[in-house]
C-alpha cells in the first residue's frame, strides 16, 4: 500500500495537532540513503515513419474492428492512438527517486519494505540501466526505475540490507522490450 507524503494542506495544518503528528509519523519514509532524479517515461525520437506506419495499423485494425462489428475493440484502437498523441506533445515530467531506512519512495509516494517482495537490477550500458521492484500484491505490476548516473553496485549494496534480490533475471522483461523496440 503506498502512502502520500506530500506536505498536508492548510486544512490539515488546522485540524489538532494529535491528528498531524499522527500524519506525520505514517508518512515518515526515514533517513535518506540515497537519491536522484529520472523521467516518468523514456522520450523517443520517432520519425515520421513511425507515424505513418502507427496510423496505417491503427486504420487497419479500425477496419478490422468495424467489419467485424466489434466496437469495443475499435473504442480501445482510438484510446490508444490518443494516449500516443498526447504523450508524443508532452515532455515528461521529472520525479524524485529515495531510497530510504523506512522504504521506497518515488515521487510523492512512499512504498514501505514490508510491501516489497524483491528487486533485480539490469545494467548493460547503453542499452539498459534499471532497477526494477516487485511488489508483494500480485496485481500490482514491477516498477521500472531507471539508474541514470548512479552507481548500481552502491544501489545493490543499501537494498541488499532490506530486501531480497532476484539474481534470475538477467535482462529486461519481454513487456520492456517490446516497448523500447515499438518506442512506446
Amino acid at each position: 500500500m503506498a502512502i502520500d507524503i506530500k506536505k498536508p494542506n492548510e486544512e490539515e495544518k488546522k485540524e489538532g495537532d494529535t491528528l498531524r503528528d499522527s500524519l506525520r509519523d505514517e508518512r515518515d519514509p526515514g533517513k535518506t540513503l540515497m537519491q536522484w532524479k529520472f523521467s516518468e517515461y523514456e522520450e523517443h525520437k520517432r520519425g515520421r515513419l513511425w507515424y505513418i506506419s502507427a496510423a496505417v495499423i491503427s486504420v487497419l485494425f479500425l477496419i478490422y474492428a468495424i467489419a467485424s462489428a466489434n466496437f469495443l475493440f475499435a473504442l480501445i484502437i482510438i484510446i490508444i492512438d490518443l494516449i500516443i498523441l498526447i504523450q508524443a506533445n508532452r515532455k515528461p515530467d521529472r520525479l524524485d527517486f529515495k531510497i530510504t531506512e523506512e522504504g521506497i519512495v518515488i515521487g510523492s509516494s512512499f512504498h514501505p519494505y514490508q510491501d516489497i517482495n524483491k528487486f533485480w537490477l539490469i545494467y548493460d550500458p547503453p542499452k539498459s540501466k534499471t532497477l526494477y521492484l516487485n511488489f508483494k500484491a500480485t496485481i500490482r505490476p514491477d516498477v521500472t526505475i531507471p539508474l541514470e548516473n548512479k552507481n548500481p553496485l552502491r544501489i545493490r549494496e543499501i537494498l541488499l540490507e532490506y530486501l531480497e534480490e532476484d539474481l534470475n533475471k538477467e535482462e529486461d522483461s519481454s513487456s520492456e522490450q517490446i516497448r523500447k523496440f515499438l518506442k512506446l
